[in-house]
């Protein structure tokens, strides 16, 4: 599933259905035990919403009316409109819509990609996440792994930083909890007092999108105590001395200004990370990307501890992302090649479905992702994909909000019911998926069903092969970062974990060095420079008095990102504090409204002492039919994106809040 941990997973079955997972000792890091999500997968996998054949629309798109029809019906209409719609508009006027969904490398990236670039269309720019987090990675490292988890075991100070591990890392917990047990110290930056905050030596409650203030306060608090690690700064990176320079405008009195923290509360915090208890790890999450600031905080927060001497040592550095362990040359994997191609940036979907512009999109086609609940400006999507003119594709396996505007819907396997390479993003293991039971109803996976599209297109050759041999053979073919050991033990186990040559996992600047051509650190990246992009500008608040309130939509513990959200009976909540509650006279379970510019919803108060005051809680992943309106928290969010990496920005709706009269 799209989570780091990658569970390794036990299958109950009874004849072809499943019922029940648990936990597998297969993965070492999971060890043989899973989350709450998961229980009730098998209702995703067996229930009422369970899409089990092709469907055609035949009445007004939103209405839910559609008809069986056959795979060959629907195939072939599906390449004839794509086929007619690109001779006719231009290939740029056909979509692909696409992110991550539940699945491994065989869905997406290699027969998908062939097809688009054999085809010339549009080429989706995918930056609902980690937009900030991968390109500020990459810019900086060349996408090196950061440490192994494991290794928060050597870890003397830990600090979370825009993550809360109980609800979207919750295998980090208990090596979290054994640190502490240690005598680890621990700091939580985050607006809301999560389970891991009140177990922390310091919470520092920042207000959302003043991350890179405090940041670069830090980097600049460490040059004025003069334990700036000059030496490896030398030695292993590059522009430190520009990264210097930008952040010394940045006092921590400045920054606790932008945070609305007190100053003690920054003091505290430069004279943990930078104090003598070390290792000093930080667990870098997700929620910081997501406002105008990301990119540049995302960069100054990987670039932290080279600046003060955190590497080389087990248990310091930074946890973000192991995606890069394996070194995939993903450029490759489609096997076509590629040439220019319009570039859409699917966090402003809204604004490429717009019927009045210069060229118009007139074909979706959407798999592993749910837009209508998942992408900024919820009503402006809704208005896209209601358009009569716009025929849309959608590839699923449970009937979503996004499926209630498709002329075409094609049932698609989960992750039970197929062959997959799956590769953890938290940890550096790779997993081998086979099916425990038959696919569900006449569900076919993406790589069959793009094969298929393609043969009717006019396309074939290797590049379209689906079967699972060719796909794990081609996907292997491109890894740089395993040895030839690593891959015996995948193809005897199903299993594999990288390790550096002492058998353990690497230490950044010990046994791995950035990704880059000359395997130095570019602390200020010269790549978003040479963009004019000022990624270390900070942009102020966007709060004014008529949207005084800031609203985060962060990760639950029942659904992963909207997947499992169609077993949710609850309504919309919106968590407020006590205090903000009495000040606009809303009581626990009053139906509130908020709006801004962009778009309105209706939730219910639930009242959160564990929550800053200005702040609102409103949950990602709800469904429309949880919403009182209709909406979830997309609707307040508007399509505006980070200067260098065009990330989505969620965590900056601003709103206004008042009491529905009953």
């Amino acid at each position: 599933m799209d989570c780091p941990d990658a569970c390794s997973l036990t299958a109950v079955v009874e004849g072809d259905r499943l019922v029940a997972l648990k936990g597998s000792t297969t993965n070492p890091f999971t060890a043989g035990f899973m989350c709450s999500k998961m229980q009730r997968y098998p209702e995703r996998v067996h229930g009422a919403d369970r899409l089990h054949y092709p469907l055609m629309r035949n009445g007004p798109k939103g209405t839910k009316s559609f008809r069986r029809v056959s795979w060959e019906e629907a195939l072939a209409h599906v390449a004839r409109r794509i086929s007619t719609i690109r001779e006719t508009f231009g290939p740029g006027s056909v979509l692909p819509y696409h992110y991550d969904g539940s699945n491994g490398v065989f869905a997406t990236g290699m027969v998908d990609d062939a097809l688009w670039r054999s085809l010339g269309v549009c080429e989706p720019i995918r930056t609902l996440c980690a937009a900030p987090a991968s390109g500020a990675a990459t810019a900086i490292y060349g996408k090196m792994p950061g440490t192994d988890p494991t290794d928060l075991a050597y870890s003397k100070t830990i600090v979370l930083w825009g993550q809360n591990p109980r609800v979207s890392n919750i295998h980090l917990v208990p090596h979290l909890n054994a640190a502490l047990d240690r005598g680890a110290k621990l700091v939580v930056l985050d607006p809301r007092k999560t389970g891991m905050a009140k177990r922390a030596h310091l919470h520092v409650p920042l207000w959302p999108g003043s991350d890179l203030a405090i940041a670069l306060a830090l980097i600049a608090e460490c040059e004025r105590r003069g334990l700036v690690a000059h030496e490896f700064l030398k030695n292993h990176t590059r522009h430190a001395d520009l990264l210097l320079a930008a952040a010394a405008p940045w006092t921590l009195e400045r920054a606790a200004h932008e945070a609305r923290v007190p100053v003690a509360t920054l003091k505290s915090l430069a004279d943990l990370y930078l104090g003598t208890e070390r290792p000093v790890m930080t667990r870098i999450g997700w929620g910081l990307e997501r406002n105008r600031n990301g990119d540049g905080a995302m960069a100054a927060l990987l670039a932290l501890p080279a600046v003060c001497g955190h590497f080389g040592v087990r248990g310091g550095g930074y946890l973000l992302s192991q995606s890069g362990a394996w070194r995939v040359a993903a450029q490759d994997l489609a096997g076509v090649p590629d040439s220019p191609r319009r570039h859409v940036n699917i966090s402003q979907l809204a604004t490429a479905l717009r019927a009045d512009e210069a060229e118009p999109i007139k074909a979706l086609i959407v798999y592993d992702a749910n837009p209508m609940v998942s992408t900024p400006d919820q009503e402006g999507v809704r208005r896209g994909l209601q358009r009569e003119d716009l025929f849309t594709v959608v590839m699923e396996q449970v009937m979503t909000d996004t499926c209630d505007y498709a002329d075409v819907i094609l049932p698609v396997p989960t992750f039970i019911e197929q062959h997959e390479l799956h590769r953890a993003y938290g940890t550096s293991i790779l997993q081998r998926i086979t099916p425990a039971i038959p696919a569900v109803g006449e569900s076919r996976p993406n790589e069959v069903i793009f094969a298929d599209l393609a043969r009717r297109l006019g396309f074939e050759g290797p590049a379209f092969d689906p079967s699972p041999a060719a796909l794990e053979a081609r996907w292997l073919k491109t890894v740089k970062g395993a040895g030839p050991d690593d891959l015996d033990r995948l193809r005897a186990t199903g299993s594999a974990t990288l390790t550096s040559p002492t058998g353990r996992p690497p230490v950044a600047f010990v046994d791995v060095f950035p990704y880059t051509k000359d395997q130095r650190a570019d602390l200020h990246p010269e790549e978003w420079r040479a963009k004019g992009v000022d990624v270390f500008a900070f942009a102020p608040d966007p709060s004014v008095p008529e949207t005084p309130f800031a609203v985060l939509s962060p990760a639950t513990d029942s659904t992963i990102n909207s997947i499992l959200g169609e077993l949710s009976d609850r309504t919309l909540p919106c968590h407020i504090s006590p205090g903000d509650a009495a000040l606009v006279g809303v009581s626990d379970g009053d139906f509130v409204k908020l709006s801004n510019s962009t778009g309105s919803l209706v939730a219910k108060a639930t009242l959160d002492p564990d929550l800053r005051p200005g702040v609102l809680v409103v949950p990602k992943g709800v469904w429309l039919r949880n919403g009182p309106a209709r909406a979830t928290a997309n609707a307040l969010v508007s399509e505006a994106v980070t200067p260098a990496t065009g990330g989505a920005t969620y965590n900056d709706a601003r709103v206004r809040l008042v009491r529905l009269d009953p």
